[in-house]
């Protein structure tokens, strides 16, 4: 996660969330800080972290760990599945 993704957190979610995900990482740094959602969307009310993979691509053991972790501190979460131009 790049610092200016920390920004947009922490502008747009509540301060909780931004500490629960800063938290997580400095547990342990080596193992959480990457495989974070792909992307962050929001708008002026919400964030939305989003996970994007191929229709049959799946989650590594990471991805998985911090999409539950997400899941259960309520914090938006969402997997897209995306299909190929060629899969149609």
């Amino acid at each position: 996660m790049r610092f200016t993704h920390y920004i947009i957190i922490l502008k747009i979610s509540d301060s909780k969330t931004f500490a629960d995900i800063v938290y997580r990482i400095v547990q342990n740094p080596n193992q959480n800080h990457a495989s974070l959602p792909d992307y962050i969307v929001w708008n002026d009310r919400e964030l939305v972290l989003i996970e994007v993979k191929r229709e049959r691509e799946t989650l590594r053991a990471k991805q998985i760990a911090w999409a539950e972790f997400l899941l259960e501190n309520k914090i938006p979460y969402k997997l897209v599945r995306v299909k190929g131009i060629n899969s149609i």
